[in-house]
């Protein structure tokens, strides 16, 4: 996925310093409440950190709960879409 827009981008002469993905459900190959499905997408943004660029992803909250405001009780899907922002990428 990265490699080709990446691809894509230098052939038509564009050079992005930033990356903006809208949303993360949308780009999303499978569930995001599947752990393996939102690990392979961070290893598919590899490349743009790689060549880099700085990317942006939107990823929308959960409506409140009675878990509190905690951002880990926030987020829609897998934990490991915070685990992976909390621990920063490669």
């Amino acid at each position: 996925m990265a490699a080709k827009l990446l691809d894509e981008l230098h052939c038509r002469g564009l050079d992005p310093d930033v990356i903006i993905i809208e949303t993360f459900r949308r780009v999303l190959v499978g569930s995001e409440n599947e752990a393996d499905k939102v690990a392979e997408f961070w290893r598919q943004v590899e490349p743009l950190q790689r060549a880099g660029k700085t990317v942006i992803i939107s990823h929308h909250m959960k409506k409140p709960s009675n878990f509190g405001s905690h951002v880990r009780y926030q987020a829609i899907g897998s934990t490991d879409i915070i685990g992976e922002l909390n621990q920063g990428m490669p």
